[in-house]
């Protein structure tokens, strides 16, 4: 563990059909695990799993219950609202048909999926039948992990790039996944004061294998338990300069193109795309075409001197195609590009410094270190950032 410094490994869990499961977690006696047909995993001697065909997540499961390491993981769950953080209290079981909820209540299934309902009803006879309850109690059946919330967090109060990781595919097409293990980008290298920190040490996972924290993991660790404890928090001891890169670092696709909406704005454009995929390449489409000719130029010429400032360097292509269409097209990027493959169509928003030999990008470190009056929608989105992050 890094030293004078309580932390935990954190696991990201999906609980049950859309997290259906969740809100059951005390009835239950801890969080739904699901895996019927498939058996908990062996432990050797060592109280390790043994490397074999079972899922890697059942595995993790059955390895960090266990009574010599439990305590220092957590779980971590997202609901609808909240972000939710448990311990484990036992060991990974199978379900007990002797709990309190009523498996043959349909009222219980009323939130699930429609897809759920029609398996249910076409291979399992319907809730409550016997090849139903057949298939969720006993050595085959649904598992549990015995777990209590030790905090519930509003969704709404998370740094963004940390709420967005429920929606991670590399999480949500698992079960348990370690969030410790997470690998960065190129934009960690500059953070020194992440360096001063120790990384926790491995985890063993199997007789052979062992986990070990990640770059961005280690960000998200620090940013957990400063939730659990705010005295705690390591980002409140670092410059600003540190906070901004930091959440340069941490940022996905999505953020960057909630930057460049903002962006438009502050540049006296409309953008009429500006939530994800709108579009087949551009992210984000901005625009005053609307405009009569003479304040359709001035708003342009302004727009293309105040990237320019902030270190822009245009190909004759993309400036004349502003200019004729009186729109710009961001494609955004979490991680710096090799190359604008598209050079002279959009402007690529990415990590980074300016590059006086790159055309058509804008990066990001030199925007957020801009005058904020020249922009303040992107600043006061930046103060968001570091307000949540602080916090």
């Amino acid at each position: 563990m890094a030293k004078n410094y309580e932390s935990y490994y954190y696991f990201f869990m999906k609980v049950g059909n859309a997290n259906c499961f969740l809100k059951y977690a005390d009835l239950l006696g801890g969080l739904w695990v699901g895996y019927d047909g498939v058996p908990i995993p062996k432990m050797n001697k060592s109280g390790l799993c043994e490397k074999n065909k079972e899922q890697a997540d059942l595995r993790y499961l059955a390895n960090v219950s266990q009574t010599k390491i439990r305590d220092k993981i957590r779980v971590v769950s997202y609901s609808k609202d909240y972000l939710q953080i448990f311990k484990i209290t036992g060991a990974l079981k199978y379900l007990d048909q002797n709990n309190k909820l009523d498996w043959k209540d349909s009222d219980l299934y009323k939130t699930f999926p429609q897809e759920w309902h029609t398996s249910v009803k076409d291979g399992l006879d319907g809730i409550g039948s016997k090849k139903f309850l057949k298939q969720v109690f006993g050595i085959n059946g649904w598992k549990v992990l015995p777990a209590e919330l030790v905090a519930s967090i509003p969704r709404a109060s998370l740094i963004a790039p940390i709420d967005s990781l429920s929606v991670w595919q590399s999480f949500n097409r698992k079960t348990f996944q370690p969030m410790f293990t997470l690998k960065g980008t190129d934009s960690h290298t500059e953070l020194n004061w992440l360096k001063k920190l120790d990384d926790l040490d491995s985890l063993p996972i199997t007789a052979t294998d062992s986990l070990n924290e990640g770059d961005f993991g280690k960000m998200i660790r620090l940013y957990l338990d400063a939730k659990l404890n705010k005295s705690r928090s390591a980002y409140s001891k670092i410059s600003d300069d540190e906070l901004t890169k930091s959440i340069i670092a941490m940022l996905n696709p999505a953020q960057v193109e909630t930057l460049a909406f903002h962006l438009s704005n502050d540049l006296g454009f409309v953008a009429d795309i500006g939530v994800g995929k709108g579009l087949d390449v551009a992210d984000v489409k901005a625009t005053v075409r609307n405009l009569n000719t003479t304040d359709q130029n001035r708003k342009v010429q302004f727009a293309i001197s105040a990237l320019e400032s902030v270190g822009v360097v245009f190909s004759e292509k993309l400036r004349s195609g502003i200019e004729a269409t009186s729109t710009i097209r961001f494609q955004c990027k979490a991680r710096k590009t090799r190359a604008n493959e598209d050079l002279g169509t959009l402007l690529v928003v990415e990590p980074g410094k300016s590059d006086q030999k790159r055309r058509d990008s804008l990066f990001l470190e030199t925007l957020l270190i801009a005058d904020p009056k020249k922009f303040p929608m992107v600043h006061s989105w930046l103060e968001i950032l570091k307000f949540d992050l602080k916090m």
